[in-house]
Formats: C-alpha cells, sequence, structure tokens
C-alpha cells in the first residue's frame, strides 16, 4: 500500500505473481527425472554379486542448484538433503532387484520468495541380464507423497503463503549393453521416462494473496547413459572407481504453467528455471573389504541456463 501511495511500486510486479510454485512444480519433475537412473547405477553395481546375497546401505546425498540467469525472476538457488535406505538383492544370475526408501527435503530462494518441499520416496527396480556380458533390461517405478509449503513477501510484508500436498508418480525402463573392454566394465543403455505429477489446490493468506488450480501433468523423456568401471585389488580391499555420462531429453510438454486467481484476476504463471533437456557427468568410487562397502559419488548437472552438483555417500553391508 505504501509503495502505491508514493508512486515507488519498487519492481512489486516481480513479487505479486506466484512464480515460485510454477518452479517448484517444475523442480519436481526435474528432480523426479535425474532420480530414476539412480535405481540403474544400483542395478549396475549390484549385477556382479553373489546370487542369493544381499546388500543394504545408508544413503546421504545434498544437491546445490544455481540459475544462471540475470533476470530478477529467474535468479534462483535450491539446497537438498536426501536421505535413505537401500537394498539389491540377487535371487538368480540373470536377475537383479534394487529397492529404496528416502526422505527427501528442498529449500528454494527466489527474489523474496521461498519454499519447502518435503518428499517420502519409495522407489523399486528389476534389471533382467540373461549372462554376465549380455542385453539387459531395466524396469523401474516410484512412488512419492509430497509435502508443500511457500512464502511471498515484499519488503518484510507478507503477500502470501500457503501450503498443499500431491503425489508424484514415476516409470522408467531402459535397455542397453554390458560387455567387458580390457577389463573395464561398460554399459552404454537407452532409456523412456514417463512421470506423472498431482498436486491440490494451493490457497495462500496474506496481502496479495493468489489461490492456485489443482495441478496435474504427465510428461514423456528420453533418456540414454553411459556408466564405466574398473575393479582394483590389494589384499582384502577391492576398489573400483566408475564414470558415468547422462542426456535428459523431454519429449512432450514445456515447462509448467500454473493458473492462478489474484483478487478475481487470472494469471498464468511460468516456469522460469531448468530446460528440456540436461547433461550429467558423474565420477565416483566405491570400496569393498570383507563384507562392509563405502561409496562416494559427485555429479554435476548442466541445463540451457543453470547448473547443479551432487554429492553422494553410501555406507553399507553385505550378508
Amino acid at each position: 500500500q505504501k509503495a502505491i501511495e508514493h508512486n515507488d511500486l519498487q519492481n512489486l510486479h516481480y513479487y505479486v505473481t506466484n512464480s515460485i510454485y510454477a518452479d517448484s512444480l517444475e523442480f519436481l519433475r526435474y528432480q523426479s527425472a535425474i532420480r530414476l537412473p539412480y535405481m540403474s547405477d544400483n542395478l549396475h553395481h549390484g549385477q556382479n554379486g553373489d546370487i542369493g546375497r544381499v546388500k543394504v546401505w545408508l544413503e546421504s546425498d545434498g544437491q546445490k542448484y544455481r540459475s544462471d540467469k540475470k533476470e530478477r525472476d529467474a535468479n534462483t538457488q535450491i539446497k537438498t538433503r536426501y536421505f535413505a535406505f537401500g537394498t539389491t538383492y540377487k535371487p538368480q544370475g540373470n536377475i537383479t532387484l534394487s529397492g529404496n526408501l528416502a526422505h527427501i527435503k528442498s529449500d528454494m530462494t527466489k527474489n523474496q520468495a521461498t519454499a519447502t518441499i518435503k518428499q517420502i520416496e519409495a522407489t523399486a527396480a528389476l534389471r533382467y541380464m540373461p549372462a554376465e556380458s549380455d542385453w539387459f533390461t531395466d524396469i523401474i517405478g516410484k512412488i512419492a507423497r509430497i509435502d508443500y509449503k511457500q512464502n511471498r513477501s515484499f519488503n518484510g510484508v507478507t503477500l502470501g503463503t500457503g501450503n498443499n500436498k500431491g503425489w508424484l508418480f514415476g516409470g522408467e525402463l531402459r535397455t542397453g549393453y554390458d560387455v567387458a573392454i580390457n577389463s573395464w566394465r561398460v554399459e552404454p543403455s537407452i532409456g523412456l521416462q514417463t512421470q506423472y505429477l498431482s498436486m491440490k489446490e494451493l490457497k495462500e493468506n496474506g496481502e496479495l494473496p493468489t489461490t492456485s488450480d489443482a495441478f496435474k501433468k504427465n510428461n514423456v523423456n528420453l533418456s540414454a547413459a553411459l556408466r564405466l568401471k574398473k575393479h582394483f585389488n590389494a589384499g582384502d580391499w577391492q576398489i573400483t572407481p566408475n564414470l558415468t555420462l547422462n542426456y535428459i531429453q523431454r519429449l512432450n510438454a514445456n515447462k509448467n504453467g500454473v493458473q492462478s486467481t489474484l483478487s478475481g484476476i487470472r494469471m498464468n504463471n511460468q516456469a522460469a528455471i531448468f530446460s528440456k533437456h540436461l547433461a550429467e557427468i558423474g565420477l565416483g568410487i566405491l570400496i569393498e573389504k570383507n563384507n562392509w562397502f563405502f561409496s562416494a559419488n559427485i555429479r554435476q548437472y548442466q541445463f540451457k541456463n543453470s547448473n547443479a552438483t551432487n554429492w553422494q555417500t553410501k555406507i553399507g553391508f553385505t550378508f
């Protein structure tokens, strides 16, 4: 009100829209797309295990996203923490199973707007590979329960705050070839992903609250990957460095458009972050001794106008 009375809007138009909600939903779709191939990583490492043995581990991940855009509304940062319990099991020579139960928390910050996204995620995967070096097929499925909260402000005044819930479903069908080349295991693959995001209506309270329609959207992605690893033995220790290259292309649906109402006025809020394609490079190491193992990985993601860094550690036991 003071900004209007003194004819000094101070870029108020950037903050009355609900673009942070559109960005948050776009983030959920992007995050689901990059996490599906993680299960193929688990299958890739688990397929060399002994028949009938089970691997279990605790996992901790962290991720930072940074927008390279200079526009005021696109200047976005996201920090994510991920804690999970995972397992792989090889019931017979040509089948490897893997599962994951995770808690994910992401904090998004834009100019005078914040959002917190919490997820409880369950993922299951199966690999069928007839021989040690052969064609394989991965089938991956996931479900996540979402709790969302946001706050928009302007110079210390709360324009709108609200929360809602939703569900995220995802699946991937991947095929590739695993082959040994000069003691390296090389695994090129290609996959097709599908994701469905459903969020309830978001109603805000505050000085300029918005009401955003319920959101439902399905999208399909193409994913191509190359994985390499090599085992080194030193007494009771086994050390396995690995390299991962991944590319994901969204085949349908552009960035999210969230329909909102502000004082009877309809607005179409467009996501300002991410892009229809991303490239990933990852480096990691797996250290095993007797029945214990530890792994560490770092991944770098590049979008059209932004990038993200992810680090991951696991500690586990085989029995």
